[in-house]
């Protein structure tokens, strides 16, 4: 069975915790995808647990994104200590698994993600390190770890994936297969041959997947349709894009255990319905159980 997620933020204020029980009475599914604040006690996370447990809602993914691949030593040790305080605070609140990416090589501060060196051999040595050393908190607290790609940074096509998971060699280390995050031109043109690639090469390592959608369109200024050589490939809502669902549900179905489907970057709840109601039809319409 597919576990279908939605994405909200949770807090440990009694008021807060209502609305999201509410919401989720609303929306029909009790997996959630979340962040968690750092700022929050243990104490604070076990409360929230605690209301969780009575009203039979799951945390499926929390998710923080670090720079676990960055060349400043202490940069990276920011880093990690954050990621294994976030892998606790999973941990206490039964997350099913723990997201996370390498980030980049620009300055903390920076708003880029391209870098020269973000695909270079010691970036990827980096961040192979830190992964190790997540597995090692992940395994004292009872979590699974989802690698999460982007076509941007270390980990940014399928041989990245298979080769973190066959380097770091743990049952902890999973993949959070993302689609959308690393589709290009060629794949917008053969989505069931992309999609299948990815599912052939990684199998049950996938332990989640980010539902949302893919879309192409020409980007000139020119105003002539003969100068459209430029051409931006870029994400949609579930069911407004080319992302072939039919292969996606179909092969996740066929994974062991219960994978995750999760449904992000939505604005409101409308568009959560919305993509919830796409991805239950065309479960429907393959015969696939969505949870």
């Amino acid at each position: 069975m597919i576990r279908l997620v939605v994405q909200v933020g949770l807090s440990p204020e009694q008021s807060d915790l209502e609305r999201l029980a509410a919401f989720v009475d609303m929306v029909g599914t009790r997996t959630l995808r979340t962040g968690v604040n750092l700022n929050w006690t243990e104490k604070q996370v076990e409360t929230i647990r605690r209301f969780l447990d009575e009203r039979q809602i799951q945390v499926g993914e929390v998710g923080k994104y670090c720079p676990l691949a960055h060349p400043d030593d202490r940069v990276r040790s920011d880093a990690l200590a954050q990621c294994k305080k976030e892998i606790r605070y999973a941990g206490i609140l039964g997350a099913l698994c723990c997201g996370f990416a390498p980030g980049n090589c620009n300055p903390p501060d920076s708003k880029l993600w391209l870098h020269r060196d973000n695909r270079s051999e010691e970036t990827w040595q980096r961040f192979v390190q830190s992964v190790r050393e997540l597995d090692k908190e992940a395994a004292s607290c009872g979590v699974n770890l989802a690698a999460h790609p982007m076509i941007t940074g270390p980990l940014h096509s399928v041989e990245r994936m298979r080769r973190l998971v066959d380097e770091v060699g743990s049952p902890r280390v999973k993949i959070l297969l993302d689609p959308v995050n690393l589709a290009t031109i060629d794949a917008y043109f053969d989505m069931a041959g992309f999609l299948n690639g990815m599912f052939d090469a990684l199998g049950d390592d996938i332990a989640a997947m980010h539902a949302k959608d893919v879309a192409i369109y020409a980007v000139s200024d020119w105003g002539a349709p003969w100068r459209q050589s430029i051409f931006h490939v870029d994400e949609e809502q579930v069911g407004k894009g080319v992302l072939d669902y039919d292969t996606v549900l179909r092969r996740l179905d066929g994974l062991s255990g219960d994978p995750l489907l999760i449904i992000e970057h939505i604005k409101n709840d409308d568009e959560t319905i919305l993509a919830k109601h796409h991805l239950e039809y065309i479960a429907r319409k393959n015969g696939v159980k969505l949870g």
